[in-house]
């Protein structure tokens, strides 16, 4: 959804970086949540859990901090749920608390 978002901007450019940020985005709205997820060790795992919740059709953006055990999504409520993430992630191998 967000790239037809890009596609309407009027300058014709937005930087993907700066969607964490924003809570409405070309007249969607989007919604962020931070989820505790179980068995990050690195890197490679923070990878996998980006790339399981990016998956998810409505989600815009995901970022993963395995110190913290947690990733911060951004979505758009009107296409999924968190629930829908939080399985995403978990059939990944890595619980939601």
């Amino acid at each position: 959804m967000w790239v037809k978002a890009l596609a309407q901007a009027p300058l014709g450019r937005v930087f993907v970086r700066h969607l964490p940020q924003q809570t409405r985005f070309f007249g969607y709205d989007m919604n962020r949540i931070s989820l505790t997820v179980s068995g990050m060790k690195c890197g490679g795992c923070e990878k996998t859990v980006q790339d399981a919740a990016t998956s998810v059709s409505g989600v815009i953006s995901a970022k993963a901090f395995h110190q913290e055990n947690r990733v911060e999504v951004v979505f758009d409520d009107a296409l999924v749920s968190p629930t829908v993430i939080q399985k995403a992630i978990a059939d990944k191998g890595y619980p939601i608390l």
